[in-house]
């Protein structure tokens, strides 16, 4: 009898064991990311698999956490053929210090706790910002991840730009494969602000966004697709190229579309503050590889119909209709920075495929008359580098490289803007200087 006790006893105590594994790990926070609203005001979400409270718990030192903030849950179900559930976190973390260091956990004081994190908010206004920029990154084939993680480790930049295409896809596997990405930019992620923008990766298939809108926690209520910050004397705008190539979704280009133009306007009414204005999307409105072929033809569209689409309008009975490029000029937009063009390509000042140098002969980026474009979508995905073959150079094109890597943009002040491509091996690949004495409208300048 004692044996057969014994035994059941065992048998006890190794299936309570398993049962608070197993509600350990489902309740264990992961996925952890932030986002910037405002100097003073960072978001910080996660995933766990069971229903759990949302608290941070943070301070200005390792393991002493003196502030609580709490925040909203939220259930995410995916509709694949696993059917898999799992609640999203996010918490707002407000009053704080800039240019501070904070150390933080978050979790579910009745449950788990995620490891210790930390961010430092962004410098003091005027002082040096620094930015990565990248788009089009997989969870495969993620050529820079290496480089990423080893500088954000060391305090390279102070936030990221990822323009757009994330896993390849964030639904594939059930969602699994958003769930691996998630993970494996925790480590830059949940320690400097990680920005987005939607691209044509993140449609799932049916142009509902889903995973790209529930995953992430950008500023603004429009679902992250589109929205606005001020960081330091810069004022960012993301917006949504993917509204122009769904037919389903694109009567909401109107929306966007008038909406940025409120932005922009308010924005050069704030120039004195914020003069440098950079919008960032995920297609461009220039480039010049070949790349993604139109379905069942031998035609190239990404850089002549489809950049077309987004710079001028959709063509509805022959009329261009909210075209972005005419709003980049009208309001003195300085920057555009985009992906999807597997490669880099920095355009000279272009306007209506005209290019509008600046005033000095020995750096045509002094005083340009014209927004500047970049394509940034080298990071690495599984479907490799896009080759420029022989595709024309088009008059507006200065620089292209077929290599993987990175932008560094770096804000000195409010006339000098330097910028960086960098490859996966540290080498510098392209740099210029963009120098703006006075800024607004292209027309007024």
């Amino acid at each position: 009898i004692n044996a057969e006790y014994g035994d059941q006893m065992v048998g006890w105590c190794s299936y309570l064991a398993l049962l608070y594994l197993i509600t350990v790990a489902t309740a264990q926070p992961e996925q952890v990311h932030l986002s910037y609203f405002t100097s003073q005001e960072i978001a910080v979400t996660w995933v766990t698999v069971k229903n759990t409270s949302s608290v941070v718990l943070y301070g200005r030192y390792p393991g002493y956490y003196n502030h609580t903030a709490n925040g909203i849950t939220d259930n995410f179900h995916d509709w694949g053929i696993d059917q898999d559930s799992f609640y999203i976190h996010t918490v707002v973390l407000t009053d704080l210090e800039v240019d501070t260091v904070y150390y933080y956990i978050c979790g579910d004081p009745a449950n788990l706790w995620s490891g210790e994190f930390h961010f430092k908010t962004m410098p003091q206004y005027g002082d040096t910002v620094r930015f990565a920029v990248f788009g089009d990154m997989g969870y495969q084939n993620s050529q820079i991840m290496p480089f990423l993680v080893k500088q954000a480790s060391v305090d390279t930049f102070d936030m990221v730009l990822h323009v757009g295409d994330f896993a390849y896809d964030l639904n594939a596997n059930s969602s699994q494969r958003g769930n691996q990405f998630m993970n494996m930019i925790e480590p830059v992620a949940s320690n400097i602000p990680y920005m987005t923008c939607p691209g044509n990766h993140e449609s799932d298939n049916l142009a509902l966004f889903y995973n790209y809108k529930k995953r992430f926690t950008m500023p603004g209520n429009n679902e992250n697709m589109y929205y606005s910050f001020d960081v330091g004397k810069i004022h960012f705008v993301a917006i949504s190229s993917e509204h122009y190539y769904w037919p389903t979704i694109e009567p909401v280009c109107y929306q966007q579309y008038n909406w940025l133009e409120n932005d922009l306007k308010a924005a050069n009414q704030n120039r004195n503050e914020t003069p440098w204005i950079i919008v960032f999307g995920h297609r461009p409105m220039y480039c010049s590889d070949v790349s993604k072929k139109k379905r069942n033809t031998l035609e190239y569209t990404d850089c002549t119909s489809d950049s077309a689409t987004l710079r001028d309008g959709i063509d509805i009975l022959g009329t261009r209709h909210w075209g972005i490029e005419q709003l980049l000029y009208k309001y003195g937009v300085d920057l555009y920075l985009c992906g999807h063009e597997h490669s880099y390509e920095r355009s000279w000042p272009v306007y209506q495929g005209q290019v509008f140098n600046g005033s000095d002969p020995s750096n045509p980026y002094t005083d340009p008359k014209a927004t500047v474009h970049i394509i940034s979508g080298a990071a690495g995905c599984p479907e490799g580098l896009d080759s420029f073959g022989n595709n024309g150079l088009g008059p507006w094109s200065a620089v292209r490289i077929a290599k993987y890597g990175l932008g560094h943009m770096t804000v000195y002040n409010e006339t000098h803007l330097f910028w960086s491509q960098t490859g996966i091996d540290e080498s510098e690949l392209d740099s210029f200087w963009l120098i703006k004495h006075s800024h607004g409208p292209f027309k007024a300048l």
